[in-house]
């Protein structure tokens, strides 16, 4: 990642599988991420547990957002249109262009579109 790294601001995180499930936890990085980030899970996803999503949103820097029983948070699982989803990716660039990571912004905040 570290060759990539420079070319992104920000990351929303949303609902990742255990690294171990896929025989990459020694590959992970085992630092702080260089770039603001919010990593989102769920107390039910059966692709990661919860306390080891919060324990990898620590070790990377990330602020964690917990949703409660919301299974495997994607599209596929039955969630839509996420509008708290989009708050939280305005959240990241916010913080991205403080950091300095996010060069250009809009001069009323990150503009997304909403999903019809």
């Amino acid at each position: 990642m570290t060759r990539w790294a420079r070319h992104i601001a920000g990351a929303l995180l949303v609902a990742p599988a255990d690294p171990a499930c896929f025989e990459i936890d020694l590959r992970l990085l085992d630092r702080r991420l260089s770039m603001p980030t919010t990593l989102v899970g769920s107390t039910n996803d059966p692709w990661l547990k919860f306390t080891k999503a919060g324990a990898l949103a620590s070790r990377w820097g990330s602020r964690f957002h917990g949703l409660g029983e919301a299974g495997h948070i994607n599209a596929e699982s039955g969630h839509g249109a996420w509008p708290d989803g989009l708050g939280l990716l305005r959240d990241v660039a916010e913080r991205a262009a403080a950091a300095g990571t996010l060069r250009a912004m809009p001069q009323r905040g990150l503009s997304l579109p909403v999903p019809a």
